[in-house]
């Protein structure tokens, strides 16, 4: 009886010995913007190199790209903990003129991660004013909007504002107005030369939850083709979320709404309002982080949170003296701290008919 409690031991204690020891990957930056790329370059690639945060032999068994197009290489031997790994993606741009995002998925023996490439091919041929379409003065810009996508609390994330200087001289670019989350670089262009303006945004700077945007302004130093235009008006926009701890996920609020709501027929000039119930029945608070849409005839109240069990009201008016005889069909974006939900998208829909005489 002895000699099996004895055996028992040991081989638990083996099995903890050998659970402990599990390997860890991790990549400082798992995202890539190649920015512009020339199709005549035919082939761009870049190196994502991993660390080994574990106890144990990290071993790759698949990278895998999402289409054909894009061709990962990796370290194939065994990568001792705290050594560093490498996987080259090499995408070809040749015949795919346009903008792309590329992801790849990381198998290991370790946790499976996702990387990511994105950027422009420039068409052969093409003229600059036909891929950098807005003129300022002595510079051409692709946009005037800066879209950061989905950033996440504890993250920051870096976009590239593409510019040509279309001079004979060298220009320099610099942005302000900035709000407090978001930097930006001060890029000097030499004559002729394209390249891109780099802004940061801190999303732990930013109070606010979903949808946040700012107004910032672009001045160069070169010649004012007109005194009305010393300075461009770019637009930022970001949707800021947040990433939940195993813990957070394990004890996590769910949240129940419908998919959608029908206020049914509305007449031209006037109001009419829906109430609509959020509930709780996960294991902690529901909270209502931001509601979003873009329409200026809706008008959305919502409570900030929900309590474990609990159903509050969230209230729709839809404002109709500004519509035209119609049906219409929103979307009302509710940003929830449901790891599962954290969009819940609400289907408005409503009729707008002529007033009765």
């Amino acid at each position: 009886m002895k000699t099996k409690l004895i055996l028992s031991a040991i081989v638990l204690l083996l099995s903890t010995a050998l659970f402990a020891q599990k390997p860890g990957i991790h990549f400082a930056e798992p995202n890539y913007d190649f920015g512009t790329v020339k199709e005549e370059d035919g082939k761009v690639s870049h190196v994502f190199e991993f660390l080994n945060t574990g106890t144990s032999d990290l071993v790759l068994t698949n990278v895998q790209a999402s289409c054909g197009c894009t061709t990962p290489q990796w370290s194939r031997e065994p990568i001792a903990p705290k050594q560093k790994g490498s996987i080259t993606v090499t995408y070809s741009a040749a015949g795919r003129p346009g903008p792309f995002t590329k992801t790849i998925t990381v198998t290991s023996n370790a946790d499976k991660q996702l990387l990511s490439i994105k950027g422009t091919v420039t068409p052969k041929g093409q003229k600059v004013e036909d891929v950098y379409p807005i003129l300022f003065n002595d510079i051409r810009l692709k946009f005037k909007a800066v879209k950061f996508g989905d950033v996440s609390k504890g993250e920051t994330r870096k976009e590239q504002l593409p510019i040509a200087n279309i001079s004979n001289k060298d220009v320099t670019v610099t942005i302000s107005g900035l709000p407090k989350y978001i930097t930006a670089e001060t890029k000097t262009l030499k004559a002729g030369e394209k390249g891109n303006v780099a802004l940061t945004i801190d999303p732990d700077k930013i109070k606010e939850w979903g949808n946040v945007k700012a107004d910032i302004t672009l001045t160069t130093s070169g010649e004012v083709k007109d005194k009305n235009s010393s300075k461009l008006i770019l637009s930022t926009q970001a949707n800021v979320y947040e990433k939940f701890t195993d813990d957070q996920i394990k004890n996590a609020p769910v949240a129940q709404l419908e998919k959608e709501v029908n206020l049914g027929k509305i007449a031209v000039g006037s109001k009419q309002s829906v109430k609509v119930a959020i509930s709780n029945t996960g294991k902690s608070p529901l909270f209502i982080r931001s509601v979003f849409n873009e329409d200026s005839e809706i008008h959305v109240s919502a409570p900030k949170s929900v309590a474990v069990g609990k159903s509050e009201t969230i209230k729709i008016k839809v404002d109709a003296s500004k519509l035209a005889v119609g049906t219409y069909t929103k979307v009302v974006n509710i940003q929830l701290n449901d790891p599962n939900n954290i969009h819940k998208l609400l289907k408005v829909i409503y009729t707008v008919e002529a007033a009765k005489k």
